[in-house]
């Protein structure tokens, strides 16, 4: 059908090693992959995305948020700043480094997030995530 093309994304892997801005575009185009998939075990993938990728502090931060949110906004998901992802958006999707060091504005769309990263063990981790205005 005429736009199928859009969900037409390949799979990446997450490179967590290279360098904190390859680590979190792959980790955000792995993210967005499924949910522009919108496969039926959507929140098992973006689970064991979040509990591999993230530190313990970020998942906590995240448990947090999404149980302030669960009356307001229940679909909610921190990670990307949103509900959903939607196919359109996913090539817009952009990261560029910002102050301090192994942080950077993710934004896609209209939706704007302050990701930073931490090392670890020689590995890449998403220590926080913030929407910004």
């Amino acid at each position: 059908m005429y736009g199928d093309d859009l969900f037409d994304i390949d799979e990446e892997e997450v490179d967590d090693r290279q360098s904190a801005k390859t680590f979190v575009e792959t980790f955000y185009k792995v993210y967005a992959y499924y949910y522009v998939k919108m496969e039926p075990d959507l929140e098992q993938d973006v689970e064991r995305l979040r509990k591999t990728y993230c530190t313990s502090g970020m998942e906590e931060k995240y448990v947090r948020l999404k149980e302030e949110l669960k009356w307001e906004a229940p679909l909610f998901d921190p990670v990307i700043g949103n509900a959903d992802f939607d196919a359109f958006w996913y090539k817009s999707l952009q990261v560029s480094p910002i102050a301090p060091k192994g942080c950077f504005v993710v934004s896609y769309g209209y939706t704007k997030l302050r990701v930073c990263t931490q090392s670890l063990k020689g590995k890449y981790r998403i220590s926080d995530i913030e929407e910004l205005p």
